[in-house]
């Protein structure tokens, strides 16, 4: 049977088990499913995380760049700049950006689902508008693919 055939192949976090033609499941996911109730619960705390953080320290000029080639894809440059404001909070508290940038992509990502090639456009976002964009690149580059 074609992954394509069985309608619970396309529920996310499941594989089909190799055998005869009957469609087996085998559950992958890392964690548990989370309610509506849950997922909207920490929406509202990442919202309320960045409201206490301060702007995105960016160049300007860059910035309306990357607003203006991505205005069909908002959620690039918001992703881009929520996770920013993230990293640069916790750096303001005295943390290193290589310690923090994988929880804060974790927010970041709980908002404007930075994860594929949506997160390799934030990340070209960031590097090149972001003031800290050339530590974030050094990170990104010391990344195993």
């Amino acid at each position: 049977m074609l992954a394509s055939q069985c309608p619970q192949m396309r529920r996310r976090g499941r594989k089909m088990e190799k055998g005869d033609n009957t469609c087996k499941i085998q559950e992958i996911n890392i964690r548990p499913e989370k309610s509506l109730e849950d997922l909207q619960k920490e929406h509202q705390e990442v919202l309320e995380l960045l409201k206490s953080c301060k702007p995105m320290e960016r160049d300007a000029a860059r910035w309306e760049k990357c607003v203006i080639a991505d205005l069909e894809y908002p959620e690039i440059c918001l992703g881009a700049e929520a996770w920013a404001q993230l990293i640069q909070q916790e750096m303001d508290n005295g943390q290193q950006l290589w310690d923090v940038v994988d929880k804060c992509h974790e927010l970041a990502n709980r908002l404007y689902n930075i994860s594929g090639a949506r997160r390799r456009a934030v990340t070209d976002v960031m590097i090149y508008s972001w003031t800290h964009g050339d530590q974030f690149m050094r990170w990104h580059k010391a990344q195993p693919i």
